[in-house]
């Protein structure tokens, strides 16, 4: 493998890196703090799972389970309000955009093997229209 095709693959692996991370990055941190409120509310509000044990007093901790709870529910209606608003409609219109969007890939390919078939060799200074 060259030099230049290594550097090539290298910059095609950050451009995919870079593309996943800007697409995805969303989603990835609200399903984190989706995980972490939901914790939050098992662990806090429904006790099926231990809590974790500290040394502070009583009225401490319960002033802070009342803030965590408040913050893990906030966000929870936040999750869904964002999928209500931006996700959903989003999923809707690509499914609705997808046979317009892949006939016309179709058509671009069939042009594109059209062009291939009936291109004529030109001389290297000489510019023609694909028509000719």
């Amino acid at each position: 493998m060259s030099e230049t095709e290594k550097v090539s693959s290298y910059e095609f692996l950050v451009w995919r890196i870079k593309r996943w991370f800007s697409m995805y990055a969303v989603s990835v941190m609200l399903f984190v703090g989706l995980l972490l409120s939901v914790w939050a509310v098992f662990c806090i509000d429904i006790p099926l799972i231990s809590k974790i044990p500290c040394t502070l007093s009583d009225k401490t901790i319960e002033g802070l389970n009342r803030a965590f709870l408040a913050l893990a529910y906030s966000y929870i209606a936040g999750a869904i309000i964002y999928g209500m608003t931006v996700k959903f409609p989003y999923c809707l219109n690509k499914q609705r955009l997808a046979p317009v969007i892949n006939a016309k890939v179709k058509n671009l390919g069939s042009m594109l093997n059209w062009v291939k078939a009936n291109r004529k060799v030109m001389n290297k200074g000489e510019m023609r229209p694909l028509g000719v």
